[in-house]
């Protein structure tokens, strides 16, 4: 079953807390959510609904989440944070940063080069009645403006996506003021093929 497929995993009890919640949703809404999917990077959840499409790692977002705010706690005061700026470079549809909305940031910011996805999370949290105060724009790495920094940088699931790992990992450092958060997919040097190193 594909995308979050929010009527499908009704039926199924798949993705969705129970099907009773789903009475929240008109018909309407539950084609919009499916057409908008796959949210294969979140949980959204609101009006007694879970949306996700997370099969394939089921726990990873919410993991990472938990890690991310568990080391901005570490670090980070309350009356720090209220001062501070966070950007979430590839925020596919902002279900991170808007995970994190609850810390009391000054501004929060999400970055995605794709205007379908940010426009699929601002979609689904309108549905589910998800309020933000996250600002979101179209762009990449490469795109951010030279003189705006943020005091925390998020980059998650995208260097394996960048082709030039050295000026995106440049670009983030120039924007970043006291801390960035990496995640990324690699492979174990014991994969690492002749042709593979060719093709590389």
């Amino acid at each position: 079953m594909g995308g979050s497929h929010l009527a499908e995993s009704a039926r199924h009890q798949s993705g969705v807390d129970s099907l009773a919640p789903t009475a929240h949703l008109t018909a309407d809404e539950i084609e919009q959510i499916n057409a908008n999917g796959p949210f294969s990077h979140s949980i959204w959840r609101g009006r007694g609904v879970t949306v996700t499409g997370e099969e394939g790692m089921a726990g990873r977002v919410e993991f990472l989440s938990a890690r991310i705010r568990e080391t901005i706690r570490a670090q980070f005061s309350d009356e720090e944070l209220a001062r501070m700026s966070i950007v979430d470079v590839g925020c596919n549809d902002g279900w991170m940063l808007e995970s994190l909305s609850d810390l009391p940031f000054a501004r929060m910011v999400g970055v995605e080069p794709r205007a379908q996805t940010v426009a699929r999370g601002r979609r689904v949290r309108e549905i589910l009645r998800i309020p933000s105060r996250v600002e979101y724009r179209v762009g990449r790495a490469e795109t951010l403006d030279e003189g705006e920094s943020f005091d925390i940088v998020l980059c998650l699931g995208v260097l394996h996506h960048v082709e030039a790992l050295a000026p995106a990992l440049q670009k983030l450092r120039a924007v970043c003021r006291r801390m960035i958060v990496l995640d990324t997919m690699y492979i174990a040097s014991n994969h690492l093929t002749p042709a593979l190193k060719r093709d590389v």
